[in-house]
């Protein structure tokens, strides 16, 4: 047997791991790679709002950071699996503040897609350079036009649903 990981500690570090993975690797991996090739290739000199992309990447970088620190919290982290489904994700299974913090990163890293969505959209509809139309775009501009708009029919979804979940945790709803 090993002593490294307790069984709760090893679902915290499952679960967290595969938050970060998908939520903090492979969701954004579309958004950075679309703020360096899409102006370059529809020949805009920046994205159509640099603010907002910056506010993006603090809230995803802070997100982060939140939800790791949950981790350490005394009672520890989610241990409801990436997906935080509930019964498994409220505070009857998943006590404590860890969980919270968790969500609350999760809260900050679904907005921060949302917010760089729309800039890179806003950007390839208004800010193409001239004589690049919309048949003039190249494939990987379209590609991740498409994948932009995929994010935002799932990740506001998926804020309003972290939204209830921590509304039910903190404020003592019961929407779950």
């Amino acid at each position: 047997t090993s002593t490294f990981l307790g069984a709760a500690s090893f679902n915290q570090a499952v679960t967290l791991h595969g938050l970060i993975m998908i939520l903090w690797f492979l969701s954004p991996l579309a958004i950075g790679l679309a703020n360096y090739f899409v102006p370059l290739q529809i020949g805009a000199s920046d994205l159509a709002l640099p603010r907002v992309n910056a506010f993006g990447y603090w809230l995803w970088l802070f997100g982060g950071v939140v939800a790791t620190i949950g981790f350490f919290m005394p009672g520890g982290n989610t241990a409801g699996g990436w997906t935080a489904y509930s019964p498994l994700s409220s505070s009857g299974y998943s006590p404590g503040a860890g969980p919270t913090l968790a969500f609350a990163g999760l809260i900050m890293l679904a907005t921060s897609i949302t917010v760089g969505s729309v800039n890179i959209l806003l950007t390839v509809a208004v800010s193409r350079g001239r004589g690049i139309t919309w048949r003039k775009i190249p494939m990987f501009s379209w590609f991740i036009l498409f994948t932009i708009i995929a994010m935002l029919f799932s990740f506001p979804s998926l804020l309003a649903a972290l939204l209830l979940l921590v509304s039910d945790r903190v404020l003592g709803t019961m929407y779950f």
